[in-house]
């Protein structure tokens, strides 16, 4: 079954739409930091961790019913279907790095269109893996040419999108020829009470009672790049929607539909969809300008992701890379928590990846922040590298003490669908 799939998924990064190859020469195996000490002054920095978010790739909409003049017909059914991957692809996927969870099961025959992984985002998150082997195996030598599962920690939310993204990942960075046939990184996905890359959860009743009253409160339309009056009822009319509009659901659809060329309804153009993009961005960063709302959306990952780290720095763990597959509006949390967002809403398979640094001579560690391959300051750092010990006292304030306390409702807030 596998036959030809080596052949099939043979095909040039450059060409993948929205990816470019890493290039190389903006990184060297040997970094450098500036460091307060002037003895540690451009000390030779070796790479012992990376903790990876990403958002999935490419996926189908997932509003099937947007308003009377944009709901998904037969023959738009029939579209997306055939801009899935194949069973025998998924399927090959799924024995490839498996699921290891309770109550998720797979089941590639299964008939949904609504949010699934298309070929594209297959193809896409192929793509990173293959950018990341490049960088953490060719060049940092972080990672061993040959897949060795023992320096892998990969956790997925429980949707096929994310798990299958997590897949696509590993396979571009080792593909069939470099690895064993045996060797597999289980795809780990957390119970419901435990998860923390779903925004809005409903176990986290103070989460989304902050998320009503935001927008409830609508503060951020005062600012809004667009008069959100006007736009708004230009949408109502266009897509037919009766009642309350959802930037968020119509962005998500319109995205979509750009993204594979597929009609917009009459009044819609791709100056629209922009315009619904930027306003989306804006509200939702707003939202996370709340340190609270930041504190239960992204805390606990944040702890997670510290944890991997700290094993790492003081040698308890065999792990170097941590994976993370999630949503665009876990990257968004994420980077809005660390206080590094560009308020830009997060596209397909946006990343943002945590490296951890350990001195050659010092033995101190540096924490250097990345956003889709891009070096990102942090706020108030002189230098992109930053030690350690600062990285932790920000992370620490954001991780909840009690997070079932610290979850609790503690207003009465009018129904609202987020």
């Amino acid at each position: 079954m596998v036959f030809g799939l080596r052949r099939v998924f043979a095909f040039s990064l450059s060409t993948v739409v929205g990816y470019s190859v890493y290039d190389a020469h903006k990184e060297r195996i040997w970094c450098t930091a500036e460091a307060e000490d002037a003895s540690e002054a451009r000390e030779k920095l070796r790479l012992k961790h990376v903790v990876m978010l990403t958002r999935h790739g490419d996926r189908t909409p997932i509003t099937l019913n947007l308003g009377k003049n944009c709901s998904m017909t037969p023959e738009e059914r029939t579209f997306w279907h055939s801009k899935l991957p194949s069973s025998s692809v998924l399927c090959y996927l799924a024995d490839l790095h498996p699921v290891k969870s309770k109550q998720y099961v797979v089941d590639i025959t299964m008939d949904e269109i609504s949010g699934q992984l298309t070929e594209k985002g297959l193809m896409s998150s192929i793509a990173i893996g293959n950018q990341l082997r490049e960088k953490y195996v060719e060049e940092h030598r972080l990672l061993p040419k040959k897949l060795q599962p023992e320096h892998f920690a990969v956790r997925s939310t429980d949707y096929r999108r994310t798990i299958q993204t997590a897949q696509s990942i590993l396979w571009g960075l080792y593909p069939d020829g470099e690895r064993a046939e045996h060797n597999q990184i289980p795809i780990v996905v957390a119970e419901p009470a435990q998860e923390n890359m779903v925004i809005a959860s409903t176990a986290c009743p103070r989460e989304r009672e902050l998320l009503k009253l935001a927008m409830i409160a609508n503060a951020a339309a005062a600012t809004a790049p667009y008069d959100l009056n006007v736009l708004g009822e230009s949408l109502r009319h266009s897509l037919g929607i009766e009642g309350r509009l959802s930037w968020l659901h119509v962005a998500e659809v319109l995205i979509c539909r750009q993204a594979h060329k597929y009609p917009f309804p009459q009044g819609i153009t791709a100056e629209t969809v922009e315009q619904v993009k930027d306003v989306t961005s804006h509200l939702w960063s707003s939202y996370f300008d709340d340190r609270e709302l930041c504190r239960l959306t992204s805390g606990r990952l944040i702890g997670d992701m510290l944890h991997h780290l700290e094993l790492s720095r003081f040698d308890r763990s065999p792990v170097r890379f941590s994976l993370f597959s999630a949503h665009d509006g876990t990257v968004l949390a994420l980077l809005s928590s660390l206080k590094v967002s560009d308020r830009k809403w997060p596209e397909y398979n946006a990343y943002v990846t945590v490296e951890l640094y350990e001195g050659v001579r010092s033995k101190s560690h540096f924490v250097k922040l990345l956003y889709n391959g891009n070096e990102v300051r942090w706020p108030n750092a002189a230098d992109n590298f930053v030690p350690f010990e600062e990285f932790e006292k920000v992370a620490r304030e954001l991780i909840p003490v009690d997070f079932p306390k610290e979850c609790q409702a503690k207003t009465q807030t009018p129904t609202r669908h987020i």
